[in-house]
């Protein structure tokens, strides 16, 4: 699947197929807004896709790319939008998805989503997300101290959300920007 951008000449601000062995585009779905990342469920039912500038994740059905359903983000105590960094659908169960998230003067946070419903308890710092193989955890990638202090932390995932986390920092610390 493609995220293509408004700038595009063919099919901008869509969402479209790719064909791996010839690298062909196939269909595409018009969107609402500017398509952002992707992410494919565990069990190929569903694509998610931050849209706009990020207050907002997209649900799609597959293989029509229907839009199945919107999850809007939430915002600060003082009313400040969170804005998607990251998206990660779970291996296991199509409808649950993780989204790193930050606002303005409010730092960042991750949260996971059953459908459009928030799970209570949520992770912080994280400006990426990826799923462990067996959906029992999540890894939260810290991007805001890059390069000197990039970080890794594991969250246990139950029903309530995220768990408090094993922190791993300065995980990638002798890595170096050109």
């Amino acid at each position: 699947y493609l995220s293509v951008p408004g700038t595009s000449l063919l099919q901008p601000r869509t969402v479209a197929t790719l064909d791996p062995t010839t690298g062909l585009r196939g269909a595409a779905r018009p969107l609402d807004g500017e398509p952002g990342a992707l992410s494919l469920s565990g069990d190929g039912r569903y694509l998610y896709v931050v849209l706009g500038a990020g207050d907002t994740v997209t649900r799609l059905s597959l293989p029509s790319l229907a839009p199945d359903l919107t999850i809007p983000l939430p915002t600060t105590a003082s009313g400040a939008a969170y804005h998607a960094t990251s998206v990660a659908a779970a291996p296991g169960d199509g409808r649950i998805v993780a989204v790193a998230m930050q606002a303005a003067g409010a730092g960042s946070m991750t949260v996971l989503f059953d459908d459009a419903v928030a799970r209570p308890s949520s992770g912080a710092g994280d400006a990426a997300v990826r799923w462990a193989p067996g959906g029992d955890a999540l890894y939260g990638f810290d991007g805001a101290t890059y390069p000197s202090r990039l970080g890794m932390k594991r969250y246990p995932v139950s029903s309530e959300g995220l768990g408090a986390p094993t922190a791993f920092p300065g995980l990638f610390a002798d890595v170096r920007t050109p």
